[in-house]
């Protein structure tokens, strides 16, 4: 197994996964920039609990980070995140 394959733009899990996310949890007023089939280090918001959680990821690296000063909205969405 190469461990250094990348995944295809249009296979990467990120965009999906928070989609998903913002499906389950309408309260969080999810938004991203329109999808395009070569994306790559894109930026969203999330509304948590009255704070914005920054949402970027990166495709090619297949990297994922939110961020808020607010800890308890970090983890409110990290504990959404994990039961999808």
């Amino acid at each position: 197994m190469n461990l250094h394959t990348h995944l295809g733009d249009d296979q990467a899990p990120h965009r999906p996964l928070i989609e998903k996310l913002s499906d389950a949890y309408r309260e969080f007023a999810i938004t991203l920039p329109t999808w395009e089939r070569y994306e790559d280090f894109v930026e969203g918001v999330a509304h948590v609990d009255g704070h914005d959680v920054d949402i970027y990821y990166e495709t090619t690296f297949s990297y994922l980070n939110f961020w808020c000063a607010e800890r308890a909205a970090l983890d409110r969405l990290r504990s959404a995140l994990l039961t999808l």
